[in-house]
């Protein structure tokens, strides 16, 4: 079960977002998760399990595959182990599995950076 840690984060809050490039992240999201089929580059349709909201509501997982991204440099950036959940209407990267997969998250003024285990940056927002 990959658990949405978020006490005031319900389903209903999930509304669908009209964008579906835009990305939360999230540090109390066990995991990346998605709602879009189209934005994987590959997906494993056999792994099964749910997601439990704060509210204790469940809906299914559908999948698990790989994100790849466009640099602004040129670059391309994979995210692998990212969950299809066709219930969730908006886009899930969890801080905290970047940070298991050795990148350096920090946060400066209004800014949030990324960086790989080279020190690169790979995000600033």
């Amino acid at each position: 079960m990959v658990l949405m840690n978020e006490e005031k984060v319900y389903p209903s809050q999930l509304n669908e977002s009209e964008d579906e490039n835009m990305w939360y992240l999230d540090n109390g999201a066990s995991n990346h998760m998605t709602g879009s089929k189209a934005l994987f580059a590959e997906l494993n349709e056999n792994v099964m399990g749910q997601v439990r909201f704060g509210d204790g509501s469940k809906v299914p997982i559908k999948g698990k595959g790989t994100l790849l991204f466009d640099c602004k440099n040129g670059d391309q950036f994979i995210i692998p182990d990212v969950y299809y959940i066709p219930a969730l209407h908006n886009n899930i990267i969890s801080l905290g599995q970047m940070i298991e997969e050795g990148y350096d998250i920090g946060m400066k003024r209004e800014f949030l950076r990324m960086y790989d285990e080279e020190g690169c940056l790979i995000m600033k927002v």
